[in-house]
């Protein structure tokens, strides 16, 4: 991944060749990064990483969830939660 520098002109991206290289690259589903006055201002990446970096998202935080649980010590059993959920 190669950062494009976009001038920002008013609060929006300029309309120089850079822009279009920057936004065509994103169109073919390569990760973009956009820098202003050279620092990072936005990270561009197609629908479908998207939507994979929110389920892995999802997945740590039900993991630091449940490590949390464990040190605070509420946990239960497989017999007492197959009791409360009416489960044989």
């Amino acid at each position: 991944m190669k950062p494009i520098e976009c001038n920002r002109a008013g609060g929006s991206f300029g309309t120089s060749r850079g822009c279009f290289n920057f936004f065509s690259r994103c169109l073919v589903r390569q990760s973009c990064l956009a820098k202003t006055q050279g620092k990072p201002s936005a990270y561009l990446v197609d629908v479908e990483t998207f939507e994979g970096l929110n389920q892995k998202i999802a997945i740590l935080e039900g993991i630091t969830k449940g490590e949390g649980a464990i040190a605070e010590g509420n946990i239960f059993s497989g017999g007492a939660v197959r009791r409360e959920g009416g489960v044989p």
